[in-house]
């Protein structure tokens, strides 16, 4: 089966996730970390009805700044939750490619659709949101995204 996120994703994870807690927020870098393979195109397909195919999976300060400073402190041990560090967004890798659930529940703040990606691991669920930014125009070099805008995990209860 052919792989939707690159070999190098986790470098660039860390690399950006350093960036974001350690320089300015007027700074803006946006990575690519994968292109969707055509077997998870078709599993998104199935439960959204939505062609992503060739979609690069991208993640950028904003959206890495906004869950950092919503879902990375201790207090959301307070609401159940479980603080978003580094470690936790490397998660997201196997979380897009394997996910237990894919849906369309949202528009973003500028009306693009919004892939709500949800896996659970273990004791954890893992819930992402994920805009979608189609390209239309016809210049080259230029590909539809599937851009991070938030996530968080919280804990599940315990099995009996």
């Amino acid at each position: 089966m052919k792989k939707t996120i690159y070999p190098n994703a986790i470098e660039l994870i860390d690399a950006l996730f350093d960036h974001v807690v350690t320089n300015s927020a007027s700074d803006f870098w946006r990575i690519d970390i994968g292109i969707v393979c055509k077997d998870l195109a078709d599993e998104i397909f199935k439960q959204t009805a939505l062609s992503v195919e060739n979609y690069v999976v991208c993640l950028d300060t904003h959206c890495l700044r906004h869950t950092i400073n919503q879902h990375g402190s201790e207090s959301e041990k307070l609401r159940g939750q479980v603080p978003v560090r580094k470690a936790e967004i490397r998660m997201l890798l196997n979380v897009f490619e394997h996910s237990d659930t894919v849906s369309i529940r949202r528009k973003s703040a500028i009306g693009n659709d919004c892939l709500i990606i949800e896996k659970i691991i273990g004791n954890l669920y893992f819930f992402s949101v994920w805009e979608i930014r189609k390209i239309t125009s016809l210049k080259k070099n230029k590909n539809s995204k599937i851009v991070l805008q938030t996530f968080y995990i919280r804990k599940t209860k315990k099995p009996f």
